[in-house]
């Protein structure tokens, strides 16, 4: 029996074929030589083999002769790291989005030891929302300095999320202890976990709802009882220049709890202050409008759409951690770019929306 052609053999077929050399004559024919780094991966199956029969080695003496391929395959499989040259293009396989993380913080780590400034270094992703934390985690592993600058959705930024738990928590809706959780463990309440761990408790045993609700949860903390009061002042009535400071106080609030709980240093202070900043702008543009009836509801839905980005500094001693399409015209010495799957890019082009609009009208 022969058996040819294989690279590898998977644990069944070797035992079959140990089975088999019981009886019958069995050739095997692996490419392997213990002198070719690509290889070696097979050393221990050649050792096994080895130990059941007979090994001869036959090499043609023709495959290695040509310098550039012999330094290809000395070099490729090494496991060294490859010098790349000046606007050479680096591949980089990791498995998973966490050593994804992990790859891209060391690439830009050993960048800086060979010489490039970290403000010359951007690492980029189409979808960078959903890794800031394991950059952030991966780049402090790394010791590297880096600033991110990231487009995200208000609404799923720490801030906009609390400001929408309390609009919630005072509508009474049917998930409405839920969503006054979600406020009040939030940075932004001024209540400490365990005071809302005990308060949750207590209003399960009683099964309390509704304004009773409320008002129990306004007086766990100075902040709590504030921006509960400013959510149900602002949550529907029509905007005026009072109703407007009303809705920066409540800004202010939240900003202030924050700042009181974590500070407003690294990129979770960044992205609340440009939260902020978000619906101050967005309250101004609407108490301008004339003859146009604007509620708190129709704010909400504008800071639904509202898009927050934290502005990098690009500093000169810090790598620029952003998003493709924030790069834009800003020229860098090296970029990293990460999230190469169908996922994030798609070898298929959306089809425009006019397109797609003139399909729907026929």
């Amino acid at each position: 029996m022969a058996c040819n052609h294989f690279t590898d053999l998977s644990p069944w077929q070797e035992r079959f074929i140990t089975a088999a050399s019981r009886t019958a004559e069995v050739l095997v024919a692996l490419s392997y030589d213990s002198d070719v780094p690509a290889t070696h991966g097979l050393e221990a199956l050649v050792a096994r083999l080895g130990e059941r029969g007979n090994v001869v080695s036959v090499s043609t003496g023709d495959s290695w002769t040509d310098p550039g391929l012999a330094a290809l395959t000395s070099s490729l499989f090494s496991g060294r790291s490859l010098g790349a040259a000046p606007q050479a293009v680096r591949f980089m396989l990791a498995a998973g989005e966490d050593a994804e993380a992990v790859l891209a913080a060391r690439e830009a780590r050993r960048l800086v030891e060979t010489g490039v400034a970290p403000g010359q270094i951007a690492v980029t992703f189409r979808d960078l929302g959903r890794r800031v934390a394991r950059l952030r985690s991966a780049f402090d592993a790394e010791g590297v300095a880096a600033d991110f600058d990231v487009d995200t959705a208000f609404r799923s930024t720490p801030f906009g999320a609390a400001l929408f738990a309390g609009f919630d928590a005072v509508t009474e809706g049917p998930d409405q202890r839920e969503r006054l959780l979600a406020f009040l463990l939030s940075p932004y309440s001024g209540v400490p976990p365990a005071d809302v761990a005990r308060a949750d408790a207590r209003w399960r045993r009683s099964r309390v709802s509704g304004s009773a609700l409320v008002a129990q949860a306004r007086d766990l903390s100075a902040t709590s009882a504030r921006v509960l009061q400013l959510c149900a002042a602002v949550g529907g009535a029509g905007l005026s220049e009072r109703r407007a400071q009303e809705w920066k106080e409540l800004a202010d609030t939240l900003l202030a709890a924050a700042t009181s709980a974590r500070g407003l240093g690294g990129f979770t202070g960044l992205q609340d202050a440009a939260a902020h900043r978000a619906v101050l702008s967005t309250v101004s543009e609407l108490v301008g409008l004339q003859n146009v009836s604007v509620d708190g509801s129709r704010i909400r839905k504008a800071l639904v759409a509202k898009r927050v980005a934290t502005g990098a500094r690009e500093r000169s001693d810090a790598v620029v951690v952003t998003e493709v399409h924030r790069l834009r015209s800003r020229r860098f010495d090296a970029v990293i770019i990460g999230g190469l799957t169908a996922d994030e890019f798609a070898s298929e082009k959306p089809e425009p929306l006019a397109a797609v609009l003139l399909g729907e009208l026929g």
